[in-house]
């Protein structure tokens, strides 16, 4: 455990002991907030709503919001375009290149 950290997280008024890998503090402490926050804009917007659809409904929305980060940053393609540009610019210099 001598790489671990222990912290403590208060999420929606329950504290959690959490053991997590040493220099990630800060995105765990950010994360706690970002899940309150999200806690509280749900059940204001829906207040009769009982707790386990609220984690429902808040969890849900934090995963849309991370599959849509994950999507963003998806270089896949413009490596793709990068390696045939670079391909074209190889043939280029070499007289390979014939017009399109």
């Amino acid at each position: 455990m001598d790489d671990k950290l222990r912290i403590h997280l208060r999420i929606n008024n329950v504290e959690y002991t959490l053991y997590i890998p040493k220099g990630n503090e800060e995105i765990y402490r950010k994360a706690a907030v970002r899940v309150n926050d999200t806690l509280l804009k749900n059940r204001k917007a829906f207040p009769d709503i009982d707790r386990e659809a609220l984690w429902a409904v808040s969890s849900t929305e934090l995963a849309c919001e991370n599959a849509s980060l994950i999507n963003r940053n998806d270089t896949g393609p413009f490596i793709r375009i990068l390696k045939q540009w670079s391909k074209d610019l190889d043939e280029c210099l070499e007289g390979k290149v014939t017009e399109k």
